[in-house]
């Protein structure tokens, strides 16, 4: 499945305002050098996230965004669907292949139905603090510093 730039960029600062969530607000230009986002892009995403009603901002000095509700609570889907207008899956019947009264003479009846269910089966049941727990077990693997005491 392939996911527009703006999506990826979307699912990437999601991840990053995840880290965050407990500790402080990111502002606009550390969310762009840490996820390497254009930072004019980035303040397009975050206003679509945010009349989304999925971040929120603040400004001044203690500024910046953070997530409107926890990481636990939003879906990989959620951010999908805000930022891939045109995105399957759709609803059951709504694609060429199963319209114009062929459904009994039609092999593909129902498979692309089935293909939509098993999608939305996982980006709705994967939350960004799911994500961000591998992401956090990704590099405590990958970590290659070592500690010596003299």
């Amino acid at each position: 499945m392939k996911f527009s730039q703006k999506c990826n960029y979307a699912l990437r600062v999601m991840l990053d305002l995840s880290t965050f969530y407990h500790y402080r607000r990111a502002h606009i230009i550390d969310l762009a050098e840490r996820r390497d986002i254009p930072a004019k892009f980035l303040g397009q995403i975050l206003l679509q996230l945010k009349k989304n009603d999925l971040v929120e901002s603040k400004k001044g000095p203690d500024g910046g965004y953070t997530l409107k509700r926890p990481p636990s609570e939003i879906t990989v889907g959620e951010v999908i669907r805000i930022m891939e207008r045109t995105f399957y899956p759709e609803k059951p019947g709504q694609n060429g292949l199963e319209k114009g009264g062929n459904h009994g003479r039609n092999g593909f009846y129902g498979l692309f139905s089935e293909i939509d269910e098993a999608i939305c089966a996982v980006i709705d049941h994967i939350s960004f603090e799911d994500i961000r727990k591998k992401e956090a077990e990704h590099h405590e693997r990958n970590a290659t510093g070592y500690t010596y005491t003299i």
